[in-house]
């Protein structure tokens, strides 16, 4: 029995000395990672002050050249203060390839956030109807009129 505990103390030294390496290691490079580190800490949204996430938005309906409008979904009740996300409605009007552009660029942003849904509605005049065709055919594209789209964001935050 004494033989099988000398063996089983020397294996938790032997395991204890790699780890002790590898978090030397880590601090060793901590410098190189930090960057990063602030990088990943920057996807996500602050729940109590989401301004800077709706800035970004702003800014980036702007850029694209389409009207936004942005409304925070309040959270379900049984979500209240456990929910690591936050939902947004938000409605854009513009030309077909510019709501695209915005899309890619809520795609490749500075947030890490999921689009639940997308909707949109092609304008005429004074009404609207649903477009259940191809988004990409000529007649949407090429018409010059504006869509409306209808977006549900999920934006996550680090709370854990």
């Amino acid at each position: 029995k004494s033989s099988e505990e000398i063996l089983s103390y020397k294996n938790r030294v032997v395991l204890l000395d790699l780890e002790t390496r590898e978090i030397d290691n880590f601090i060793n490079k901590y410098k190189d990672y930090e960057v990063n580190f602030k990088k990943i800490d920057r996807l996500f949204i602050d729940l109590q002050n989401p301004i800077n996430f709706i800035k970004f938005l702003e800014k980036t309906a702007s850029v694209s050249n389409v009207d936004i409008d942005i409304n925070l979904i309040p959270p379900q009740k049984g979500n209240i203060g456990n929910s690591s996300s936050v939902v947004f409605k938000v409605l854009v009007n513009g030309e077909f390839l510019n709501i695209l552009n915005f899309t890619k660029k809520l795609e490749t942003g500075l947030y890490l956030i999921r689009i639940q849904n997308l909707t949109m509605e092609k304008s005429l005049g004074s009404r609207e109807i649903s477009t259940s065709q191809d988004l990409s055919s000529s007649s949407v594209v090429g018409s010059g009129g504006n869509l409306k789209a209808n977006f549900l964001i999920e934006a996550i935050s680090d709370k854990s």
